[in-house]
């Protein structure tokens, strides 16, 4: 009896691991990596990504297509804002460059969390998104 219910148990437990093995990566769409390509926060707009690299007082914001690696071919009204908790938003001035645009900003030192407020028309539609970046 003891073996039969070992024997149960272990058929159970390498069927879970075969069962997981085989939908590795497909059953999960919608798991991001931690940090997108350029290693910045990034989000999710309607169907693109907006992700933002912080470089001290400059902030690089890239669009990429739902692969989250290259850009959009039909891409245009990039607009950004920053939102500091408590102080409101600040439109940024974006210029475009490298496949980024980039934005001077300004980050008080005592602030923890900050958003990214992003919107671009990709193929004339328009998306947008918000990006949560803390300071470390």
């Amino acid at each position: 009896m003891r073996n039969k219910l070992t024997l149960v148990l272990l058929s159970m437990l390498l069927s879970g691991f075969a069962s997981a093995y085989a939908h590795e990566g497909h059953d999960k769409p919608d798991v991001l990596p931690p940090v997108g390509p350029h290693g910045g926060k990034y989000t999710k707009m309607k169907n693109h990504f907006a992700e933002v690299v912080v470089q001290g007082d400059m902030a690089m914001i890239y669009i990429l297509e739902d692969d989250i690696k290259s850009s959009p071919e039909k891409l245009s009204d990039v607009k950004a804002s920053l939102e500091i908790p408590g102080k409101g938003n600040t439109t940024l001035k974006l210029s475009s460059m490298d496949g980024a645009f980039h934005a001077s900003i300004s980050i008080p030192k005592n602030v923890r969390r900050v958003y990214f407020q992003i919107s671009a028309k990709v193929d004339g539609k328009l998306e947008s998104g918000k990006v949560l970046y803390e300071p470390k």
